[in-house]
């Protein structure tokens, strides 16, 4: 499916790249033209011809020193998410630093941080995450938002956790894992009517997940329609989710027993 997104950033990436390139094309080309008047000038104009030879020519060097810092931090930096989304997070880490090693960039330092959070490495993820938000006054991306809330999720942190899914819910992109969790969240807290409002728009929509099929099965439940609960519940029979998650279909299933 053609996704306007995602042509949209990669047009904007070929296009500041050419402008890079371009621009160090010209000054090389300038720099070239200018050496060349210099030999062929005067004894009168040499002094002058050589100070603006130089300074195109220093022009020229720093341009194309820092585009290819910067090109080769986007190349890691692509290369890192590409590893993050197939789950191979040492491998992401390594790319993200080598990224923030030729250019410093708080979404990179903040990509490095999620994938140190699900490394075990929690306390060094968390304070990677604060130093990008630092870097912009404050603000984070909904990447960093969606999956420190899950962290948190899972550290049982629910006040912590709901904080930054919510900030993560106003991206379309992250919207529908949010509210499940959030909605999660609330059922734990026995706030039905809650999650039954935040799940509201998500009804219809058909059941590929075990969190969602246990959020589902939990507010058919408490509205008393337990047939519909329990062919929600039987979408995922299997156990061994994670001590958290067991523990809460073990609870559900007693529910639905009685």
């Amino acid at each position: 499916m053609f996704n306007l997104i995602n042509y949209s950033a990669n047009v904007l990436v070929i296009l500041t790249e050419g402008g890079k390139y371009f621009a160090l094309l010209v000054l090389a080309i300038l720099a070239i033209r200018l050496w060349q008047r210099w030999s062929r000038a005067s004894s009168a104009g040499k002094a002058s011809g050589l100070v603006v030879a130089g300074l195109v020519t220093v022009l020229a060097t720093v341009t194309g020193y820092v585009s290819m810092r910067h090109s080769l931090a986007r190349m890691d930096a692509y290369f890192g998410m590409k590893a993050f989304d197939a789950g191979h997070l040492p491998q992401a880490v390594s790319l993200f630093e080598a990224s923030e090693r030729n250019w410093a960039s708080a979404d990179t330092m903040a990509r490095r941080g999620v994938c140190l959070l699900y490394l075990g490495a929690g306390e060094e993820g968390l304070a990677v995450l604060k130093q990008a938000r630092d870097l912009r006054q404050g603000e984070g991306t909904s990447f960093e938002f969606v999956y420190e809330g899950l962290y948190r999720f899972g550290q049982g942190d629910a006040p912590g956790a709901i904080r930054f899914l919510r900030a993560a819910a106003k991206d379309s992109i992250y919207r529908w894992t949010a509210v499940k969790t959030i909605a999660v969240i609330e059922l734990d807290q026995d706030q039905v009517a809650a999650a039954a409002e935040d799940m509201k728009p998500f009804m219809q929509v058909d059941v590929t997940d075990f969190d969602q099929a246990y959020v589902l099965a939990s507010l058919e439940l408490a509205a008393g329609h337990k047939a519909e609960a329990r062919t929600l519940f039987n979408k995922f029979p299997a156990s061994n989710l994670g001590p958290r998650w067991d523990n809460r279909f073990d609870k559900l299933r007693a529910r639905l027993q009685d």
